[in-house]
């Protein structure tokens, strides 16, 4: 995927979460990971959508998946933490 599409999708997603809509988040990273699978933003924007929608165990097991994909993703590690807490 370019950077430039990359971009705009992770803008998008951003949008979505401000106004909290966590459903939508999620069915478009769903959709997205289909076709990439191993980018790591949008494991952890359907993480962050799993948590808000109080999904913790499947959260956890997609920032998880972040993690694997990307070491160095500190959100991930922060944001997984913050459920195990």
């Amino acid at each position: 995927m370019e950077n430039a599409e990359l971009d705009k999708i992770i803008a998008e997603l951003d949008e979505l979460v401000e106004k909290n809509d966590f459903k939508q988040v999620k069915k478009i990273c769903s959709d997205l990971l289909k076709k990439h699978p191993k980018e790591a933003d949008f494991w952890f924007y359907l993480a962050r959508a799993e948590n808000a929608l109080d999904n913790k165990k499947t959260a956890i097991e997609h920032y998880n998946e972040t993690i694997k994909l990307n070491h160095e993703y500190q959100l991930a590690y922060n944001n997984r933490g913050l459920i195990l807490l």
